[in-house]
């Protein structure tokens, strides 16, 4: 693509090389994954946990920033900030990622907050785990 001199707009599915296009954001993706497994198995500070923890989450987050984008309409916060886009852009990053962070840790704990409000659950989920133990 830097020799083509064409970009790619992945986010708004537009591939300005086709099927190669997609083929070679596949191959970057894969690339940055081999490399911070590398990084990590290297190094061990809060930056590499930090990456870790966000490569585990990927799906929710990718999950919650769709229906943000969808559900949220940011065009409003471009109206209200439009004499100063800074403080706009600023607060619109927080606020998505403070939402993003929020509902990803609210999915991860589902589960303990579901055995929290339902305790007659709680036997069938250690039936299911020593299920799944045994086999």
């Amino acid at each position: 693509m830097l020799l083509t001199g064409k970009t790619d707009c992945v986010s708004l599915g537009e591939w300005t090389m086709g099927p190669v296009s997609i083929l070679l954001d596949g191959i970057v993706g894969l690339g940055f994954i081999v490399l911070f497994m590398k990084v990590q198995r290297l190094l061990d500070n809060p930056v590499t946990h930090l990456i870790e923890a966000v490569g585990r989450r990927s799906l929710y987050i990718f999950c919650i920033h769709t229906v943000e984008l969808t559900a949220v309409p940011w065009y409003l916060m471009v109206q209200k900030y439009a004499a100063a886009p800074t403080k706009g852009l600023w607060l619109q990053y927080a606020v998505s990622l403070g939402s993003i962070f929020l509902l990803c840790e609210i999915l991860l704990r589902r589960r303990d907050v579901m055995l929290k409000f339902f305790p007659a659950r709680r036997r069938h989920f250690a039936e299911h785990q020593r299920y799944v133990a045994k086999h």
